[in-house]
């Protein structure tokens, strides 16, 4: 499936901004890891599998685009080797992860904008995992909002949870 311009363009950005926002790779000279393209939307679970016991794991989504006019959130794990790992349409109101090698569309159910720049979002799964994200905006930029330091926090309904620091950006298709 070929991408406008634009599209590529903006798809381009993203990538860009995520070598921009892994801070540690930078530090120690690696190089983040890009998601793989898809050809078709993935499919996704309604129900997490079930890890080894209680735990989460979180892995890579496929890389994800924006048709003409929507908007989303792009964030990838701040560690060596950054993973992009976190992605949500802001018009939906949903979110996609990789969770226990599924993955898990997320339904936000609030939403609170603070002072300087910071942003929380709630998210929750039909088998009871939310996601509680916490973020930071920076700079404009074209196309998007840097955002410079983000938090994941999945939690499960027995209160096991997991947090994952991240960084990315916002941005729209203006296409």
């Amino acid at each position: 499936m070929s991408m406008p311009g634009r599209a590529k363009a903006l798809s381009g950005a993203l990538l860009f901004a995520a070598c921009g926002c892994a801070t540690a790779a930078q530090e120690d000279g690696t190089q983040p890891a890009q998601a793989p393209a898809t050809d078709s939307a993935p499919q996704t679970g309604a129900e997490i599998p079930q890890g080894a016991g209680d735990t989460l794991t979180v892995g890579a989504l496929p890389a994800q685009e924006l048709n003409a006019g929507q908007c989303g959130v792009f964030l990838w794990s701040r560690r060596a080797e950054p993973e992009f790992v976190f992605f949500s349409r802001l018009e939906g109101g949903t979110a996609l992860m990789n969770v226990n090698g599924a993955l898990v569309a997320f339904q936000r159910t609030e939403s609170v904008t603070g002072g300087e720049g910071e942003t929380t979002q709630v998210f929750r799964s039909p088998g009871g995992v939310s996601i509680n994200l916490s973020m930071q905006t920076g700079e404009q930029m074209q196309g998007g909002v840097r955002v410079p330091a983000a938090s994941i926090r999945l939690t499960k309904k027995d209160g096991w949870d997991l947090v994952i620091p991240a960084a990315g950006l916002t941005a729209c298709e203006t296409g």
